[in-house]
């Protein structure tokens, strides 16, 4: 029964019904307004349950993509985003206030938003923001993809509880991801998120093919540090899946949910704690 239930969750979600990030998992524009769906305050993400909060309406500012909101342990509903500098876009997080305003939070902009500048090579990433989530210590941990130079990355940042970015992971708070070496296709985009009590994120996605634009399903595990771990296979490629859409913790292991090749049928990939399925 709870693999039926997960499968047919799961497969909800992959197929874009209305999540708990009240987005389909491409969807790039922002709302001009409306209610923030979050989950619970203890879900460390990909969490199946969650409640539309109809009281808050906050409109986004200009140059501003709203990906996920959660609510932390003290009940602050915190928003990632991708917030757009000249021609480039950075990830960031912001407290939304009842009110509709942002509250304040350590190293924010004027706007109220807390920015890190991911890089790879010399150029700066356009970032999106795709999936949130939240560790046991309060830490913010945002999954997305960042485009330079024409190739899609896999990035991943964190914050701190109190909403400053957090300079020891990572780069200066960020992670990119690359396509391992000869793997089919060169583009990273993250689509799902898991932050673990150890302080490990484990995130999923899908990998672009250059030639046709298809897709095959990405996965991988983080370190506390942001280290790729290479004891759970460092950063694996199924071409089982079209893209792996949502990511859930499933007793010592992990249920991926995503798009099969054939046909476009929703499959559930089951992987364990060593990340072999």
């Amino acid at each position: 029964m709870k693999h039926t239930l997960l499968l047919t969750t799961l497969s909800c979600l992959s197929l874009g019904c209305t999540s708990l990030q009240g987005r389909t998992p491409d969807a790039d524009a922002a709302s001009d307004a409306g209610g923030a769906v979050v989950d619970r305050p203890d879900a460390r993400g990909g969490a199946l349950l969650g409640a539309v909060d109809t009281t808050l309406r906050w409109t986004w500012p200009i140059g501003v993509t709203a990906g996920a909101a959660r609510r932390d342990a003290a009940g602050r509903l915190l928003l990632s985003a991708g917030v757009a500098d000249g021609l480039e876009r950075d990830l960031a997080i912001a407290h939304l206030m009842p009110s509709g305003g942002t509250g304040a939070l350590p190293g924010a902009d004027a706007a109220g938003f807390v920015r890190v500048q991911a890089r790879q090579g010399m150029g700066r990433l356009a970032s999106v923001p795709r999936a949130m989530a939240l560790d046991r210590q309060g830490r913010v941990v945002v999954a997305g993809s960042g485009l330079v130079a024409g190739r899609r990355y896999g990035l991943v940042a964190r914050w701190l509880a109190d909403g400053a970015l957090d300079a020891g992971f990572g780069t200066g708070g960020f992670v990119v991801i690359e396509a391992p070496t000869g793997a089919p296709a060169r583009d990273v985009v993250l689509r799902a998120v898991v932050a673990e009590d150890d302080g490990a994120i484990v995130v999923a996605g899908g990998d672009a093919l250059p030639l046709n634009r298809s897709t095959v399903g990405v996965y991988a595990r983080l370190l506390a540090d942001g280290a790729i771990d290479r004891s759970f296979g460092g950063v694996t490629v199924d071409a089982r899946f079209a893209a792996f859409s949502a990511l859930v913790r499933d007793g010592s292991g992990y249920a991926l949910a995503g798009d099969g090749t054939v046909a476009g049928a929703p499959m559930v990939l089951y992987v364990g704690a060593d990340g072999r399925a």
